[in-house]
């Protein structure tokens, strides 16, 4: 969501749509250019994600790529490669928090000097899964509250694990 603008995945149609507050139809803003990896094309979308300038972030999962778009951009650009990502989460503070399906990890990349650094924020970094708080098993979806807390939707355990900003430590919800 952006102010009145809804942002939806269309995965099966390789495809990012934008629905204005009132819209009954939504405008195709990504994508839309048949499945691919060229930078005017996806292929599976899976999540979206938009910053405070209006920019907006797809998990572009079959290309294992997060894309930016710019408002009004024809093509995207590769920001992050080599991830699985099923969730994406921008922060204030342009922090790209990303859910890595196949290695059961959540990953947060802040922008610096011109490219991101990843951290790993849950998950066990040998990258197994696992029932105990410290692992994850298949995450999707993700979300960060105004404290900077990080819910991540644990599918293949069934639960949704918090983080809290700061600490080492889960809980499952």
């Amino acid at each position: 969501v952006d102010g009145s603008n809804i942002y939806i995945s269309d995965q099966n149609n390789h495809r990012v749509l934008k629905w204005p507050e009132g819209a009954s139809q939504g405008v195709v803003v990504a994508g839309g250019n048949g499945s691919g990896s060229a930078l005017k094309q996806l292929n599976y979308p899976r999540d979206v994600a938009v910053d405070s300038s209006g920019n907006f972030y797809v998990a572009d999962i079959d290309n294992q790529r997060i894309m930016k778009w710019v408002p009004g951009a024809t093509e995207g650009i590769s920001i992050i490669t080599g991830i699985y990502a099923y969730g994406i989460h921008v922060d204030g503070s342009g922090n790209i928090y990303v859910s890595d399906h196949n290695r059961h990890r959540v990953y947060m990349y802040t922008l610096s000097g011109g490219s991101y650094t990843q951290s790993l924020i849950a998950g066990d970094s040998g990258g197994s899964s696992g029932s105990a708080l410290n692992q994850l098993k298949y995450p999707t979806g993700i979300h960060v509250d105004s404290s900077e807390n990080v819910y991540i939707a644990d599918n293949g355990n069934h639960r949704v694990v918090k983080w809290e900003k700061g600490s080492s430590s889960y809980s499952s919800e």
